[in-house]
C-alpha cells in the first residue's frame, strides 16, 4: 500500500528511469563491438530510443552502415492511480442526543406579611351621666304570689338597677337604700349602701351598658324607732338608688293576722 499519491508516482519514474538506463547501456556495448572487429571506430552513431541507425566509420575506409540493434523492452507495469476528481461530501454525522437540561426553578421567596399597623390606644372619654330614663329599676318582696306575711314573718325585699341606655353612663357613685313604708307613707325601716369613687381615669367610673347593680334587705316587722312589731295592715317596700343613677322602684306588700296567735312564739332576730 502506498502512503500517498506522490510517492507512487516516485517509485514508477524511479522505475522508468532505470529501465532507459538498461537500454542505453546495451546499445553502447553493441557499437563498441563493432569498432573492436573493424580496428578502429571513427563514428559512432546512436539514434534514439525507438531503433534508430547506428553508423560506424573505420579510419581510411568508407562509413559502414550497421543495422540498427533492438534492445529488448522490459515492460513495465504501468498502475494507474485514479485521482477522485469529486471530493465527496463529508459525512454528516448526527449530533448526539444532548438530554435536556433540566433548570431547577429559582426557589419562591414569599414577601413577608406586612405587619399590621398597631391601632392607636383608645383615648378615656369621660362617660356622661344618665338619667332616670336610661335605667330600668325593680323592687321586689319574696312572697310575690301572695305578698302577705303573718306578724313576725321576715320581710326581704330585693332589687335591680340596669343600665338599658346603650351607652356607658358616669357612675363615680353607687349607693341604695332599703326602706319599709307604712299605709301614711312613713318610713318604719331602713337600710343601705353607698360608695364613692375617686375617678382619675375616667374609665373607673364608667358604668358599662347592660351592667346591673343589686340591692337587697331583710325586715322582721320591727319598728326601728321603737324596736317592737309593728301593727297589721298595708306596708310598701321601697329601694332607692342614689348611683349610678337617682331613682326608686316600690313593691307593696301587707301584714296580716297569725292564724295560730297568741300560741306562736316568734323568736328574735329572724333575719339572722
Amino acid at each position: 500500500m502506498w502512503r500517498s499519491d506522490d510517492e507512487m508516482i516516485e517509485v514508477v519514474r524511479g522505475r522508468a528511469e532505470r529501465v532507459h538506463a538498461t537500454r542505453r547501456a546495451l546499445a553502447t556495448g553493441v557499437a563498441a563491438a563493432v569498432v573492436l572487429v573493424s580496428g578502429a571506430a571513427v563514428v559512432v552513431t546512436r539514434g534514439g530510443a525507438d531503433g534508430s541507425q547506428l553508423r560506424v566509420a573505420a579510419s581510411g575506409g568508407s562509413a559502414t552502415s550497421v543495422p540498427t540493434a533492438a534492445a529488448p523492452v522490459f515492460p513495465v507495469a504501468t498502475t494507474t492511480v485514479p485521482v477522485a476528481t469529486t471530493v465527496p461530501p463529508p459525512t454528516s454525522v448526527p449530533p448526539a442526543a444532548v438530554p435536556p437540561t433540566t433548570v431547577a426553578p429559582a426557589p419562591t421567596t414569599t414577601p413577608a406579611a406586612p405587619r399590621p399597623t398597631p391601632a392607636p390606644a383608645p383615648v378615656a372619654v369621660a362617660a356622661e351621666p344618665c338619667s332616670a330614663a336610661d335605667v330600668v329599676a325593680t323592687t321586689t318582696v319574696d312572697k310575690v304570689d301572695k305578698a302577705k306575711y303573718v306578724s313576725g314573718e321576715p320581710i326581704r325585699p330585693s332589687g335591680t338597677l340596669r343600665n338599658a341606655s346603650g351607652r356607658p353612663c358616669l357612675a363615680s357613685v353607687y349607693g341604695w337604700t332599703v326602706e319599709v313604708l307604712d299605709a301614711s307613707g312613713a318610713r318604719v325601716w331602713a337600710v343601705g349602701a353607698s360608695s364613692t369613687h375617686d375617678c382619675p381615669d375616667p374609665s373607673d367610673c364608667s358604668w358599662p351598658a347592660g351592667a346591673t347593680e343589686a340591692a337587697s334587705g331583710c325586715w322582721d316587722q320591727r319598728a326601728t324607732a321603737t324596736g317592737s312589731q309593728v301593727a297589721v295592715g298595708s306596708y310598701t317596700a321601697r329601694i332607692t338608688w342614689s348611683g349610678p343613677v337617682k331613682t326608686s322602684a316600690t313593691a307593696p306588700f301587707q301584714i296580716v293576722p297569725d292564724p295560730a296567735a297568741p300560741t306562736t312564739t316568734v323568736p328574735l332576730n329572724r333575719c339572722l
